[in-house]
């Protein structure tokens, strides 16, 4: 009997030799390279592109932008001033 914990790591390989299984002989070494390095094309940049989209709210990264000036200072120069002092 097949030990299923032996097969579940392979199941990309067993995958893999079943469709070059029914592949012709002549394509079979550029198939099998086409079948591993596209799925490591695809999956690289998705698992990046998830990271990025949830990486900071999982590292507990506030959600709030830095900002180079202090708030409300988006009207101009004004609000750099003490309070109570004028021009």
């Amino acid at each position: 009997m097949i030990d299923a914990a032996q097969t579940a790591d392979q199941i990309f390989v067993l995958a893999k030799q079943w469709v070059l299984g029914y592949s012709p002989a002549a394509l079979r070494p550029l198939l099998s390279a086409v079948l591993s390095v596209v799925p490591v094309l695809i999956a690289f940049p998705l698992l990046f592109a998830h990271n990025d989209g949830t990486g900071a709210q999982g590292a507990g990264a506030d959600s709030e932008p830095l900002r180079a000036e202090p708030r409300g200072d988006h009207l101009g120069s004004s609000s750099r001033l003490p309070m109570g002092s004028s021009r």
